[in-house]
């Protein structure tokens, strides 16, 4: 968050599809990609669960994950 300056977004009155347009529009540090790729090179015969802690799956309005409508 910090690398993309998104703590103002995610901590505003924005409308929450304004946030998530923020959030999809970020890019993640090359490091992040450097870990990951490594991770994946001697993980890459066992399976991978990926699961989401998104605030605007788990709020009010959406209470299970994958309720986000995605475009």
């Amino acid at each position: 968050m910090d690398h993309n300056n998104l703590y103002s977004a995610a901590l505003s009155d924005l409308p929450d599809n304004e946030i998530l347009q923020k959030f999809l529009n970020a890019e993640l540090p090359g490091h992040v990609y450097q870990d990951f790729y490594a991770y994946l090179t001697v993980s890459r015969n066992h399976p991978i669960a990926v699961r989401s802690s998104s605030k605007l799956e788990d709020s009010h309005y959406h209470l299970l994950p994958g309720c986000i409508q995605h475009t």
